[in-house]
């Protein structure tokens, strides 16, 4: 998989870097599984929800056997809103 479609690339004081999409990101910090990983992560969905592609986040939660922290966060960040599908 070329994982440099994931990358963001931004022009800061006149150089150029690369960063994390916010997805990656998310998943990142629940892997970490600390109190304030989660609470970042639940931050950037809240942030960032109409930006996010939810079938990539699911997809990679499962992958990465996170899929509970991802319902549990997202239910922090939205509330009784149903959080994002897993894929089989």
């Amino acid at each position: 998989m070329n994982y440099s479609c994931r990358l963001c690339d931004i022009s800061w004081r006149h150089s150029q870097t690369f960063i994390l999409k916010c997805e990656d990101l998310v998943l990142f910090k629940l892997s970490a599984g600390r109190l304030i990983d989660r609470s970042d992560a639940a931050y950037l969905l809240r942030n960032n929800r109409e930006a996010l592609d939810i079938g990539y986040l699911a997809a990679w939660a499962q992958r990465l056997s996170i899929s509970d922290q991802l319902r549990e966060v997202w239910c922090e960040a939205f509330g009784p809103e149903t959080p994002p599908p897993t894929t089989n």
